[in-house]
């Protein structure tokens, strides 16, 4: 039988006692639980490289008036390539595994000016874009991509949160192809793409 200690503790509306167990509860382990899946995966994205420091709003704009991709630029191993551009380490790893299983290669850039940079040495097939991102919104680098001849075929499909029809059609009017909704289902994502690009055989 466990012996029982309390306390009396004076409220307002009167005195009442807080009992527990003579025992005290064993201690909390001290080794914490294992990441899910993909927090693990996203964890080291989450540590930006110095290289990756954010500019100056000047240098962004600077980056953005000398945009202007190579129109020829090294091949690839012949698999469709998607760039996924989010400022969510989480969104890019889960698309990324999602279009890797079915045979396509992916790049992804945390934003607007490292997609810029990405540009330079790759041209995409199609391009996953987010709206929302720090320094350089989606809707900028959708209108820089449609501006120039080397990257202006590539097929757009911007990334959202919102679902209303002012987004879709500022993203229209930017030379956007399509609109996809966050959160979404990989099924809808891998439509989507197929949509723009030759079908592939799925690496499974």
């Amino acid at each position: 039988e466990l012996v029982q200690r309390g306390s009396e503790l004076q409220t307002g509306s009167g005195t009442f006692t807080v009992s527990s167990a003579a025992h005290e509860p064993p201690p909390l382990p001290t080794t914490p639980p294992p990441l899910p899946y993909f927090s693990a995966t996203a964890k080291a994205d989450l540590e930006v490289p110095a290289s990756h420091e954010p500019e100056t709003s000047a240098d962004v704009e600077d980056l953005a008036k000398s945009f202007s991709p190579p129109t020829e630029v090294a091949s690839s191993d012949g698999r469709p390539l998607v760039m996924v551009v989010d400022d969510s380490p989480t969104v890019r790893k889960l698309v990324s595994l999602t279009l890797e299983r079915r045979g396509y290669r992916v790049i992804s850039a945390f934003d607007g000016v490292a997609a810029i940079k990405e540009l330079g040495t790759c041209r995409p097939n199609v391009i996953l874009l987010d709206i929302n991102m720090p320094r350089l919104d989606g809707y900028r680098l959708c209108k820089l991509i449609k501006k120039h001849e080397a990257t202006q075929n590539i097929p757009v499909v911007m990334l959202s949160g919102k679902d209303g029809m002012f987004d879709k059609l500022r993203g229209r009017l930017v030379g956007c192809s399509d609109y996809i909704t966050k959160p979404f289902e990989a099924d809808a994502l891998t439509h989507k793409v197929a949509k723009y690009l030759t079908p592939v055989s799925s690496s499974l």
